[in-house]
C-alpha cells in the first residue's frame, strides 16, 4: 500500500494520486460531506453548514434564480462532490498552494464528473458560470449567518441578488435544519427529471 492510498468510508481503498472512475462512490461521498464543516469549522454566531449543506443551500439559490434549469442544478449539486477526496480546502489556502493544488484538483474534478454527469447535455460554461453564481451567493449567505459583524464584506463578491438579510437569515436556518442530507437519493431524483426530459 503507498503512502498516497486513502480508506474511504466504505472501507475501500483508493489511491490519491491516482483517481479512478470506478473509485467514486455517492455513498462514500455522502457520508465525507455530511461530516465536513464549512470555513474549516471556524464560527462565531451560527454553526456553519456541512459541505452537504451547502450543497443543498446552492441547490435551492438555483432554483430560485435560474428555475427549471436542471443542468445548473446538477453542476450546483456535482461540484463539492470532489471534496469528499481532497477536502474542503478554505480559499487563502488555495491561494498559498495553488500551482500545486489546482492541477490535482481538477483532475480529481474531471473524474467526479465523468463518473457522476450522466446525462446527453455536454457541460458548457454558461451551466459552469450560473453555477458560480450560485456557489458564491450561498457563500455570501453563510458568511452574513455566522458573522454578525460584516467586517471585510467590501471584498465579498457582488452576486446580483437582492434579498434582504432576513430572507437569508430564513434560508440559511431552513437548510442547517436538515441534519443530515441523502445526496444520493436528491441525485437519482434530478438524474430522473433531466433524462425524462431528454427523452421527449
Amino acid at each position: 500500500m503507498s503512502k498516497t492510498t486513502s480508506r474511504l468510508s466504505s472501507g475501500k481503498y483508493i489511491d490519491l494520486a491516482d483517481v479512478k472512475v470506478d473509485d467514486i462512490s455517492l455513498d462514500d461521498i455522502n457520508q465525507s460531506l455530511n461530516w465536513q464543516y464549512r470555513f474549516n469549522g471556524h464560527h462565531k454566531d451560527k454553526q456553519p453548514l456541512t459541505v452537504a449543506q451547502h450543497t443543498v443551500l446552492a441547490m435551492d439559490i438555483a432554483d430560485k434564480l435560474f428555475p427549471g434549469d436542471l443542468y445548473t442544478k446538477l453542476d450546483v449539486l456535482l461540484h463539492d462532490m470532489p471534496e469528499a477526496l481532497y477536502g474542503d480546502v478554505v480559499s487563502p489556502i488555495k491561494q498559498v498552494v495553488k500551482s500545486l493544488l489546482k492541477p490535482y484538483c481538477e483532475a480529481v474534478d474531471n473524474v467526479v464528473y465523468t463518473r457522476l454527469w450522466t446525462v446527453q447535455q455536454p457541460y458548457t460554461s454558461e451551466i459552469h458560470d450560473r453555477r458560480v453564481i450560485c456557489d458564491l451567493t450561498s457563500l455570501d449567505i453563510e458568511r452574513r449567518n455566522m458573522w454578525s459583524s460584516q467586517m471585510g464584506k467590501e471584498h465579498w463578491p457582488d452576486t446580483g441578488t437582492t434579498w434582504s438579510l432576513k430572507q437569508m437569515n430564513a434560508m440559511f436556518d431552513w437548510v442547517q435544519a436538515t441534519r443530515f442530507v441523502d445526496l444520493p437519493k436528491i441525485y437519482g431524483e434530478l438524474i430522473e427529471q433531466i433524462r425524462s426530459i431528454e427523452s421527449d
